[in-house]
């Protein structure tokens, strides 16, 4: 299942980082309002594209949580492109700087996540060990049976 997940994951996570590197082009070379407010559409658009294909995925258990911090930060990122859309179509500097910073904060992995992500992945390889180990016990203990036959 996880190396199923991985590579899916990854492709939808590569189409995120072509928005964001798009959309920090189309903004430099805007001039007007108007420009900026499409380049911010054309945002939204591709990331509800993104979020719709990490949606369908079908996370191990040991990613979900991280899947679904992905998603609502994904979902974060839509709603204040939609929001600084409509403060640059406004004109409204004050809101907008305040979009702004929100928005680049949104992007950056917090730390928790990140130690939410390890401690995750520890506890997958501790059940993993876990029925290793079993699996170990059972094979000695047929062998054993089959000895004592």
């Amino acid at each position: 299942m996880l190396a199923r997940y991985a590579p899916a994951r990854q492709r939808v996570l590569e189409a995120v980082a072509r928005a964001n590197r798009r959309l920090v082009s189309s903004l430099k070379r805007a001039r007007q309002a108007n420009e900026q407010a499409a380049a911010l559409t054309d945002y939204r658009r591709r990331v509800a594209r993104a979020m719709a294909a990490l949606s369908r995925l079908d996370p191990p258990a040991v990613t979900r949580s991280i899947h679904r911090a992905q998603l609502r930060r994904l979902a974060a990122s839509r709603r204040l492109a939609g929001a600084l859309r409509a403060a640059v179509l406004a004109r409204d500097s004050r809101r907008t700087a305040r979009l702004v910073i929100a928005f680049r904060q949104i992007g950056n992995v917090r730390a928790g996540e990140r130690a939410l992500e390890a401690r995750d992945l520890a506890a997958y390889v501790q059940r993993r060990r876990t029925i290793a180990d079993a699996m170990s016990q059972v094979t000695r203990e047929r062998a054993r049976l089959a000895r004592a036959k």
